[in-house]
């Protein structure tokens, strides 16, 4: 993997693409069926703000191939489930007091 620290990461874009692609569905399959379509409107947006800290207003990678794989993924793919995870607390916070807000 030396090698690839010569290389640029993904560009944020294809860090979206990647990062979809890979690992939404392993995301969505532990959740009931039942608003599925809701839980992956939230992760969607989830995906996004996790890609977005990483990567802030740049569209270049904040690292190389190599930190891209072994670094900015795994942070992105963390950030993401933490994101998600406040969405759906927030999102139950709501349903419970029974609110038809949009959170």
């Amino acid at each position: 993997m030396d090698h690839y620290s010569s290389f640029s990461g993904p560009t944020k874009s294809v860090a979206l693409e990647q990062v979809k692609s890979q690992y939404k569905a392993s995301l969505l399959e532990p959740l009931i069926e039942d608003g599925k379509e809701e839980v992956e409107r939230l992760l969607e947006e989830s995906i996004t703000e996790g890609v977005n800290e990483l990567y802030g207003d740049s569209d270049e990678c904040p690292g190389s191939a190599t930190g891209w794989a072994i670094f900015v993924k795994p942070a992105i793919l963390k950030a993401t489930r933490r994101i998600l995870s406040e969405k759906i607390k927030q999102k139950v916070v709501v349903i419970e007091k029974g609110e038809e807000a949009e959170v």
